[in-house]
């Protein structure tokens, strides 16, 4: 049992009476405490000598735990260094073929692109041919139809007054035709 706070409090003193004590009972509980300590003591430097050993012998599974480990990791590093080579070998040479095919497909857009352009520059051309043959004979129609309003005007001086066309009509047919033939 060990000597604690627990221990020293169960002690009760009844040896005192008075202003006297009982040597007897007094040097019986020395005694006691005395031999408790003893064997306490003698438990202490036995569990002391069981850790140290335990301490020692953890110590060494450590150092051969440790020894283990770094052989292990020095393989692994081996053979990660291996895979690494032999993983970026094979990346790379299937980069090239790739690469080779991705040209090739290059090429091939930009053949097919420049004949497209061509193809759609040769529409637009003609679309702009045709809409500039439109624009023409829409001019020419109207200045006919002009010229037919005009002539119209000089035979029919007996109409009213208010079939005349105004006098800024003839500018407006001319600006009007001259916008068509800019487009």
């Amino acid at each position: 049992m060990p000597l604690d706070k627990a221990y020293f409090a169960g002690i009760k003193p009844e040896s005192i009476r008075g202003k006297f004590y009982r040597k007897t009972e007094i040097d019986a509980l020395l005694k006691e405490i005395a031999a408790r300590a003893e064997l306490q003591n003698s438990e202490n430097e036995l569990l002391s000598m069981k850790l140290a050993r335990a301490q020692a012998a953890l110590q060494e599974q450590t150092d051969g735990m440790n020894g283990v480990a770094q052989g292990i990791i020095s393989d692994a590093n081996e053979e990660a260094g291996r895979i690494l080579a032999e993983a970026r070998a094979a990346a790379e040479a299937e980069a090239g073929e790739l690469l080779a095919e991705a040209r090739e497909k290059s090429r091939g857009i930009i053949e097919a692109t420049m004949r497209q352009q061509e193809f759609a520059a040769e529409k637009i051309e003609q679309s702009y041919s045709a809409m500039r043959e439109q624009h023409e004979e829409c001019i020419s129609s109207i200045k006919a139809a002009w010229q037919e309003f005009l002539c119209g005007l000089d035979t029919d001086d007996e109409q009213p007054a208010q079939d005349e066309a105004p006098p800024d009509l003839s500018e407006k047919v001319a600006s009007l035709a001259q916008a068509l033939k800019d487009i």
